[in-house]
């Protein structure tokens, strides 16, 4: 009994550092999302989307269900968020990102 609890203290120890490392340390992942010329609108658009207006222990609540339920560490900030997206060409292409060149 003693080790199942030392295991669940050690397991929510290393969730809350990497939640920190991950949510609370690095710069907005909405303007990383959006871009740096993205208007204040758009990032907090995508901010309510991202559910980065909760409080840390709602965040770090969403996080461990979303660990726990759906084995999932969360979005990348490379991905948009799903309602950001459009199609463009036979392809899902987000809003936020600019066209790249290509040869042709």
């Amino acid at each position: 009994m003693r080790r199942i609890v030392w295991a669940a203290v050690l397991l929510v120890a290393l969730t809350f550092v990497s939640f920190v490392i991950f949510f609370i340390v690095p710069a907005n992942p909405a303007r990383a999302m959006t871009g740096p010329q993205a208007p204040p609108e758009r990032v907090e658009r995508v901010e309510k989307m991202l559910g980065l207006d909760d409080s840390v222990p709602v965040e770090y609540a969403r996080f461990m269900r979303n660990l726990v339920v759906h084995q999932s560490l969360g979005r990348s900030v490379r991905d948009p968020p799903a309602g950001e997206r459009h199609h463009q060409g036979g392809r899902a292409r987000s809003r936020f990102s600019t066209p790249r060149c290509t040869r042709g």
